[in-house]
């Protein structure tokens, strides 16, 4: 049988992880939260010529459910079986061929202003913001 997202263990430990042993081993310990100031720099710092990428390949799935697309992933799952419910966010149909886009080129990264998505290059930042935020795409390091 085939493994869900949910059954996996997060991935990494991202940029701005508790390095301490003994803070990780912490089973109290909420990655997601330790993070959040970390991603929101790191989301903000984007533009859209900024080179982005998946984390990690197999980090996510995309599942089309009526007029959405559901982005799946286990980037903050718990450590613990089970731990969390399954982390997903949802965006319109629209998002399904950029979301897509990402998977199908990762390890290469892709300039923000060529994501696959009929918009204008502020709802592409948008997508892209979103999922630095969540800790799903990593900037090129310049």
């Amino acid at each position: 049988p085939s493994l869900s997202l949910r059954d996996l263990l997060p991935p990494i430990l991202p940029v701005g992880a508790p390095e301490d042993a003994k803070q990780l081993a912490d089973p109290n310990l909420d990655i997601e939260e330790e993070l959040s100031e970390e991603r929101i720099e790191q989301a903000e710092a984007l533009s859209d010529t900024s080179m982005v990428r998946l984390v990690r390949k197999g980090v996510v799935r995309v599942k089309i459910e009526e007029d959405m697309a559901i982005l799946y992933h286990c980037m903050d799952n718990s450590r613990d079986y089970h731990g969390k419910e399954e982390q997903c966010l949802e965006f319109s149909i629209d998002y399904a061929d950029a979301l897509e886009g990402l998977i199908r080129t990762y390890p290469a990264y892709t300039e923000v202003s060529s994501l696959e998505l009929e918009g204008d290059a502020e709802e592409k930042l948008e997508l892209a913001g979103v999922l630095a935020q969540a800790g799903i795409l990593e900037a090129q390091p310049p």
